[in-house]
């Protein structure tokens, strides 16, 4: 792939990362559970994965990345997780949506 995609993907992966991080650091009930010590670990993790959620998006803009190319990285990302949760949940292809809509995994929000 030539490294625009590259960075493409990496802008859809660290937007997907910084998403999860918003959801673990606004709900408490993710670490009510957890050790003490490792819950501080998610939380400072978290908060270090929002801090920089928009630098390869920035590198990416500075150096004159396309919207087109953006979108297909982000689509690109989408699908491999798509594929990847139907596998794990031991889906055919014939059943990966049904399973990720039943499952809450693929929201449209």
């Amino acid at each position: 792939l030539p490294k625009r995609m590259h960075l493409s993907i990496t802008c859809a992966l660290e937007h997907h990362t910084a998403m999860l991080a918003q959801i673990l650091l606004g709900d408490a009930s993710f670490l009510k559970d957890a050790n003490p010590t490792m819950a501080a670990l998610w939380r400072w993790h978290a908060a270090e994965e929002n801090e920089h959620a928009s630098v390869a998006f920035d590198v990416y803009e500075t150096t004159g990345g396309s919207y087109l190319t953006r979108v297909l990285g982000m689509l690109l990302v989408i699908a491999v997780k798509v594929y990847r949760l139907a596998d794990r949940a031991g889906a055919g292809s014939s059943q990966t949506i049904r399973f990720l809509v039943k499952s809450s995994a693929l929201t449209f929000s």
